[in-house]
């Protein structure tokens, strides 16, 4: 998976990639940008890169000296004077010319530059190529090259990428997601800007994101808490729908019940509290009206004492026992205004397969029984389109839709089949664009 998407990052230079492996190498915090830039870097094709650069300036320089030594050669004693060398001069490169040459080479006794420029050009070579290699082999002795050094901290930064293992350092304000299965919302904010947010999910995301399972201990939370740097955290963001149900989810369509992020909440609290830092404020993301039920039973076969508790009554709960705020948004409702926005009052009816229609149709018109939808008989009322799949609403669009889609890429598609882009509704740029001025501790 390419944790990090399209955004081109600066290439590190060599006392960064220092400092970054060293940070691996001692399993360190590492920042966002950082661990994206040593990820996409391909250090063996830079390495690759060197070694041809090294063997390129050594073989100019042999060319150089071919060239000048036929050129000397050619001229014989009418060679021009180039220049005179004064007497320290000639004397110092008489020595490193017969040192280069290892006394096989007869070394003109003249103060002429023109006669020691062949030598003294193939003296160059030499020397530079012994310094490369004494570098080498300094570099292998002393801790391993660099290179290697780099190249195996990149292997086990990616392989803690792969597990969420990594140990991050975020900037103040960042906000912290817990994500379960993954969330279209997210995915977004990881895509416009990977370095303002740490997913925690129980499986790979893109960007930057810590494992963690769903039904996880205390423990296990603090474990995942500490890794993504909750202490530099803006705030903690909860996005418990599963992805494909953003819009209208029903009983089964969620990866976290409310009880666990209830559950997160205190552990990332207790966290707080151990360091001495603020208790972060909380930003869900579920219908208010969404419940779980609990049983009080005396015997076996009892069906009665059954209680249920909505999202709302249970965070408003949660925040009268801490300081710090607990905001919640219903998707339900945003979706819905958006689409009564474009609608500009004229009547709706919803469309979509007969199994879309089953799933969604009641809560489609449960959701916008209380707003105005227009009554006039003089026009034809207006689909929203929506389905348990993307294709199916671009497959039927027109350009009269209002067609609501939860993949952003969807939107291309349905602007060349003619539907206006401001008739599109994208389920997670939307509630993004609501949300998104409560993120990064504003």
């Amino acid at each position: 998976m390419p944790y990090f998407d399209t955004k081109d990052y600066p290439r590190l230079n060599k006392s960064e990639l220092v400092s970054v492996t060293g940070r691996i190498e001692a399993d360190e915090p590492i920042s966002i940008t950082d661990a994206a830039r040593l990820a996409q870097t391909d250090l063996e094709r830079r390495a690759q890169i060197r070694g041809f650069a090294k063997a390129a300036a050594a073989g100019v320089l042999v060319c150089a000296h071919a060239g000048t030594q036929i050129w000397h050669d050619m001229q014989g004693a009418n060679a021009p004077d180039i220049a005179t060398l004064p007497r320290l001069a000639e004397v110092s490169l008489r020595v490193i010319e017969n040192l280069a040459s290892l006394g096989q080479v007869e070394v003109p006794a003249t103060n002429k530059f023109g006669d020691h420029m062949p030598l003294t050009i193939l003296a160059g070579a030499v020397i530079f190529t012994g310094a490369a290699a004494l570098h080498e082999a300094g570099s292998q002795l002393y801790g391993g090259s660099l290179r290697n050094r780099a190249i195996s901290a990149q292997g086990e930064l990616l392989s803690r990428l792969e597990h969420g293992t990594l140990r991050w350092q975020i900037e103040e304000g960042s906000t912290l997601a817990f994500v379960a299965d993954g969330d279209p919302m997210a995915k977004q904010i990881a895509k416009q800007k990977p370095g303002d947010i740490v997913q925690i999910a129980n499986q790979p995301v893109p960007g930057a994101w810590v494992h963690m399972n769903n039904d996880a201990s205390r423990q296990e939370v603090l474990t995942a808490l500490d890794r993504a740097n909750v202490g530099n955290a803006g705030e903690l963001l909860f996005l418990p729908i599963k992805a494909s149900h953003e819009f209208l989810p029903g009983d089964e369509d969620y990866d976290m019940t409310i009880g666990e992020m209830v559950h997160h909440i205190g552990a990332a609290d207790q966290y707080c509290d151990v360091q001495g830092i603020p208790r972060k404020p909380v930003i869900v993301v579920t219908p208010e009206q969404r419940t779980e039920t609990y049983q009080e039973a005396r015997y076996s076969s009892d069906t009665t004492g059954m209680s249920e508790v909505t999202t709302d009554q249970r965070f408003a709960r949660l925040a009268d026992d801490r300081e710090a705020s607990i905001h919640t948004f219903d998707p339900n409702k945003i979706i819905g205004d958006k689409i009564c926005e474009i609608a500009g009052g004229e009547p709706l009816v919803f469309f979509g397969t007969s199994k879309s229609s089953g799933k969604y149709k009641a809560g489609f018109f449960e959701e916008l029984r209380d707003r105005s939808l227009g009554n006039s008989s003089s026009r034809p009322p207006t689909r929203v389109l929506y389905g348990l799949r993307d294709y199916t609403t671009v497959n039927e669009a027109t350009p009269d839709d209002i067609p609501v889609v939860i993949d952003p890429a969807e939107v291309e598609h349905l602007v060349s089949k003619g539907v206006p882009r401001e008739r599109i509704v994208v389920v997670p740029d939307e509630l993004l664009r609501v949300v998104g001025p409560f993120l990064n501790g504003d």
